[in-house]
């Protein structure tokens, strides 16, 4: 069967799909990743058939100032609609058209607003996902949110007020909206929902691709939702461990993890060169992944306690770690919950807050606004996610749960029982 998958983002977004793509191939099936065409060699690489679909990010990677306005944390996901996805709507939906030709099944990402609207036109069995619980934006669990980061605090006023602050969100982003619904009329199409609220989810079949120790279903998500746990993908070639890293970690004990993803750590000059005085404050070794943008790279000499590389795997770095500091990315958190570490996250923007906070629910970890990451008040937190053993003993309690969910087989078998209704 062709089972076409689109995604787009950051590695985060496309990892879970990956995973996927690979199980439903073990199983027999011919997936196809559709999405932008900066992921083509990783996704090739691994075996995995691949379908541009606009907008093409690849001229922006290099570009600071792209990721600071798309990781912005009040003005982030404005910035993405206007400027990145409505501008390209008419290509992402003749592409997503394209990849969607032969599909015996679909399995969509939130963003992929092309082929949401190329499902509305066909038949074709679909089975949208979430990647992360602020996706439901459920008023019962409301996401802690970039603009409003108190919003934690009034959660107990119940999910009546909750979807009073929902509504307000929802006009927020009615003006930027227009393109879309303008587009919809135009492939004679009703106006429809809320894309970024209800209007992603399948009627079908909805999967949060997430644990549910982050999230257990809501009353408010769809009816037809299944929680997955996560889909790790930390597999893609070049990601061994670089020699010179393998050979600092053996010569010590276990060090900090410094690492922000693939798209905050494009846009965090000055980041590093704090988080160097922090590790004198704590006297610890570390190990900072500064990404492949020059522009963000430590300015002050690192020591000999401190080694920077541009990348390694998290699935094997991690677990080598005294503890984690980040930025809280869906995909990252993922790590950090299967590594058995405790981790201090700093948001940048978009589900990074909620993520965040998640976390520190959980009990394994603590959380910082990026603004207040000064080296006197990055070192006390960190000290307290070492020296406190109710971190790490509850983060390891967390990945031995994590260890027993299968979130790449059980979202494949309802990928698989959704074909079959179909059949």
């Amino acid at each position: 069967m062709k089972i076409v998958l689109t995604c787009f983002g950051s590695l985060g977004d496309v990892n879970p799909y990956l995973a996927i793509a690979k199980e439903l191939q073990v199983r027999g099936h011919s997936p196809l990743i559709a999405g932008d065409e900066v992921f083509r060699k990783h996704i090739t690489t691994e075996g995995i058939a691949f379908h541009s679909v606009r907008p093409d990010c690849t001229p922006f990677m290099n570009s600071t100032e792209f990721f600071r306005k798309g990781m912005d944390k009040k003005e982030g996901l404005s910035f993405i609609l206007s400027s990145i996805l409505f501008p390209s709507l008419r290509g992402m939906y003749e592409d997503s058209r394209a990849a969607l030709e032969g599909a015996d099944l679909v399995v969509t990402h939130q963003l992929s607003f092309g082929a949401h609207l190329a499902l509305e036109q066909t038949n074709t069995p679909w089975v949208s996902t979430v990647l992360a619980p602020a996706g439901f934006v459920s008023t019962y669990d409301f996401p802690v949110m970039g603009e409003m980061p108190a919003i934690k605090y009034l959660r107990h006023l119940g999910p009546g007020a909750m979807r009073t602050l929902l509504g307000q969100a929802k006009k927020r982003f009615d003006l930027q909206l227009e393109p879309y619904y303008a587009f919809r009329k135009e492939l004679g199409l009703p106006h429809g929902k809320n894309p970024l609220m209800e209007g992603h989810h399948s009627p079908t079949k909805v999967l949060g691709l997430f644990s549910p120790l982050l999230a257990k279903v809501q009353p408010d998500y769809p009816s037809n939702t299944t929680v997955t746990g996560f889909c790790p993908f930390d597999g893609f070639e070049g990601s061994e461990m670089p020699a010179e890293l393998e050979a600092f970690l053996s010569k010590g004990g276990a060090p900090l993890v410094f690492s922000l993803g693939s798209a905050a750590v494009n846009c965090a000059e000055g980041f590093f060169d704090r988080s160097i005085e922090v590790v004198k404050r704590v006297q610890r070794r570390a190990v900072f992944l500064v990404g492949k943008n020059s522009d963000v790279y430590p300015q002050k000499p690192l020591g000999k306690n401190i080694i920077a590389v541009p990348y390694a795997p998290y699935s094997k770095l991690f677990p080598r770690a005294c503890a984690i500091i980040a930025s809280g990315g869906i995909g990252t958190v993922s790590q950090i919950m299967a590594s058995g570490k405790p981790c201090l996250i700093l948001p940048f923007a978009h589900d990074q807050y909620d993520n965040a906070d998640r976390l520190c629910r959980l009990g394994v970890g603590r959380s910082l606004q990026m603004e207040g990451y000064t080296p006197l008040h990055g070192a006390a937190e960190i000290l307290r996610l070492v020296g406190e053993n109710l971190y790490p003993s509850r983060a390891k309690e967390v990945a031995e749960l994590i260890a027993q969910e299968q979130g790449t087989k059980l979202a494949c078998d309802e990928i698989e029982a959704t074909l079959g209704k179909r059949r």
